[in-house]
């Protein structure tokens, strides 16, 4: 095989790559023996017509696409390992000559991993973050534990903003009742917003066994086409009404909520502590990505929108799989929020960038300062994700997926890498 390189753009080649004639013979032949049964002609079973019954009935051309099928794919990575390339795409193919008895010609033009030009990655400065806790910070656990606690009693009073009612409801649009618009002994939270707009509101000021009938508008965007727009009808009836009611925050409460600390002060001290290391992450966090942010843009790199369109698909099927927990249709989504993907794509084409920028230098780092994960790094980070699951390490070892192991290896060198920067 022949082959040359031709450097048409900053990260664009045109291979030209030639097969000789005996190897595209062979070609031909694979390429009669995998389509015969295709053919038939006067005198020959099906699948037994002789190769040149078939090119003499159909001409010397009859097998031509189906070599080039069989030929090329090698032929390309046989010329992207001689050359030493790595292509970023799939490659634009042409044909320049293809005949029996020649030599097979054909051209590939495809966009490849371009060159980075490191800038200052040593020595970067950032402001530092710092985090102080907040006694406001503090209560807001306190509270949240408080909530988590809290029950509900038997109010003798009028429905209140907060309150809990057990009611029955019926809707209808213009005095007929519509499908999903009915429920009994239903319950909810005034001001969780559970309920279409209006109608959590008008609750207020209803008292036990108090019947009412609510009027809202569905909005024009609810996902019911049926109810879009629409102004609807509810028959209430409310059959409970409670109250909210919190338990003191004393050294009992913290017994009740904590296996650890027997006080008030112990449980305030270790809320502080959790915090100031919780902060103390996200300031690291914080500073890591403002140093990472400033030797990417310290680096130069000609990204192909090949590449940045390839990162924008994995963006959107990230998305799509995050949706889909939810138990939403990414296509749905896009109408619920009146988008498209092409809206999309328009407004996430820097950041995808800059992801791709951001790999490639990190890349580039790892070459040039010989960042790897080491065997012991490995081991390391697998006794501790084996611990966290209460598991041996080896027992964990062997439940990984083959590429398990490479991406553990890969999160230890970004990992490297941040550290160095």
């Amino acid at each position: 095989m022949a082959l040359s390189m031709e450097k048409i753009s900053e990260n664009k080649v045109k291979l030209r790559i030639e097969v000789d004639a005996q190897t595209f013979e062979n070609g031909l032949e694979i390429a009669y023996r995998k389509t015969r049964n295709n053919y038939r002609a006067p005198g020959f079973r099906k699948g037994r017509v002789p190769r040149k019954v078939i090119e003499s009935h159909y001409g010397d051309s009859v097998f031509f696409e189906d070599a080039f099928k069989e030929l090329m794919p090698d032929a390309y990575q046989a010329a992207v390992k001689e050359l030493e390339i790595e292509p970023v795409e799939q490659p634009s193919i042409s044909i320049e000559n293809i005949g029996r008895h020649e030599a097979l010609v054909f051209t590939a033009e495809v966009h490849v991993m371009p060159e980075v030009t490191l800038g200052q990655y040593k020595g970067i400065e950032v402001e530092k973050v710092v985090y102080n806790v907040t006694d406001a910070e503090v209560q807001a656990e306190v509270d949240k534990a408080l909530e988590k606690a809290a029950r509900y009693v038997e109010a003798d009073r009028a429905v209140q903003e907060g309150d809990r009612v057990v009611l029955d409801y019926k809707g209808t649009f213009d005095g007929v009742e519509f499908e999903g618009g009915s429920a009994e002994n239903t319950t909810l939270d005034i001001g969780s917003k559970m309920f279409i707009a209006g109608f959590e509101e008008q609750i207020v000021g209803m008292k036990k066994d108090e019947q009412k009938d609510i009027e809202v508008t569905f909005p024009e965007d609810y996902p019911s086409k049926e109810h879009a727009g629409r102004n609807a009808v509810f028959h209430v009836t409310v059959h409970e009404v409670k109250e909210k009611e919190l338990p003191a925050f004393d050294d009992e409460f913290v017994k009740d909520v904590s296996e650890e600390f027997d006080t008030v002060e112990e449980y305030l001290a270790d809320i502080r502590k959790r915090l100031a290391e919780q902060g103390e992450r996200e300031a690291k966090a914080k500073m890591e990505d403002a140093a990472v942010r400033k030797v990417v843009e310290n680096a130069t790199a000609d990204i192909p929108d090949c590449m940045v369109e390839d990162q924008l698909d994995a963006m959107l099927q990230d998305m799509r799989m995050n949706l889909m927990r939810s138990g939403i249709r990414l296509e749905d989504f896009f109408e619920y929020t009146k988008s498209s993907e092409e809206d999309y794509r328009k407004r996430y084409r820097d950041e995808a960038k800059t992801r791709v920028k951001t790999r490639l230098v990190f890349q580039a780092l790892r070459e040039k300062e010989g960042i790897a994960a080491a065997e012991e790094d490995v081991e390391e980070k697998i006794a501790k994700m084996a611990e966290s699951r209460k598991l041996d390490a080896k027992e964990y070892r062997e439940m990984m997926k083959p590429g398990d192991l490479e991406y553990l290896r890969d999160t230890i060198a970004i990992d490297k890498t941040i550290d160095l920067i």
